[in-house]
């Protein structure tokens, strides 16, 4: 949960970057700048679907509604390398969806 919601929150606040900029906040995001905080809240969001799927995937069978499902939110937090909102987007769609996998999983 920890590595996800580090990458929600820096997609929250990639999207007032310049807003909080003039402001003179100081978090993580702005810490790090716009480009790297980017970077790392795309690839901690990427790596955590990879996990969560390799796990639902070596505990057991897999429902195969719970598989689509999967696939969707890692394609959903894909899409967000266009731009933070997208990343934004993304990861909320995600987020539904590996929830309901697991939900599925453990049913």
């Amino acid at each position: 949960v920890a590595p996800f919601a580090a990458a929600a929150h820096l997609a929250n606040a990639l999207r007032d970057f310049d807003a909080d900029a003039a402001l003179g906040s100081r978090n993580l995001a702005q810490v790090l700048g716009r480009d790297r905080a980017f970077a790392l809240a795309w690839l901690l969001a990427l790596g955590v679907g990879v996990a969560v799927g390799t796990a639902l995937l070596v505990g057991g069978p897999i429902h195969p509604i719970g598989l689509v499902l999967g696939l969707a939110g890692l394609v959903a937090v894909a899409q967000g390398a266009r731009g933070a909102d997208a990343l934004w987007t993304g990861m909320l769609v995600a987020a539904v969806c590996w929830t309901a996998a697991w939900a599925l999983s453990s049913g």
